[in-house]
C-alpha cells in the first residue's frame, strides 16, 4: 500500500514539474538570452511591414530620414528604398533606448543625432563607442 501511494506521488511530482515554460522551474533558458545578449548582430527589430502601397505610404525614404547630423525621428518602424520596404534594425540600450542602423554606415538613437560611419560600422571608433556605452 505505501508503494503504491510512493509511485502516485512521484508521478503527481513529474506532472507538476512538466508544466513549467521552458524549463522545469517556470524560467526561461538564460543561456539562450545571454547568447542573444551578445550577439552584435542580434535585432529586437519590429517586424518588418509588408511591401503593399499603403505600407510603403507610410513609411519615409530612407534619403530623408538617414542624414548624417539630422534629428533621428522619435518614432522609427523603416524607410522605404527603390520602391521596397527596410525594417529597422535595432537594439534595446541598458540606457532604455534603442540604437538604430542603417545600411552598415548610419546609426542613432530616437531623437538623437545621426551618424555616420567613414567606413564600415563596425569599423568606426565613433560607432563603436556608441555601441560600447549602449551594451555597458
Amino acid at each position: 500500500m505505501v508503494g503504491r501511494w510512493f509511485v502516485v506521488l512521484i508521478l503527481c511530482g513529474l506532472a507538476v514539474s512538466a508544466c513549467g515554460e521552458g524549463t522545469p522551474t517556470g524560467r526561461t533558458d538564460a543561456s539562450s538570452a545571454s547568447a542573444t545578449a551578445a550577439d552584435p548582430a542580434a535585432s529586437s527589430a519590429p517586424a518588418e511591414p509588408a511591401d503593399s502601397n499603403d505600407d510603403l505610404a507610410s513609411l519615409p525614404a530612407c534619403g530623408k530620414v538617414w542624414v548624417a547630423g539630422q534629428t533621428m525621428p522619435g518614432r522609427y518602424l523603416g524607410c522605404v528604398v527603390d520602391g521596397k520596404s527596410v525594417k529597422a534594425q535595432s537594439r534595446l540600450c541598458s540606457f532604455g533606448k534603442r540604437l538604430y542602423t542603417y545600411d552598415d554606415s548610419f546609426w542613432a538613437v530616437p531623437k538623437g543625432r545621426i551618424g555616420q560611419a567613414s567606413g564600415a560600422l563596425l569599423e568606426d571608433p565613433a560607432y563603436r563607442q556608441v555601441l560600447n556605452s549602449c551594451t555597458g
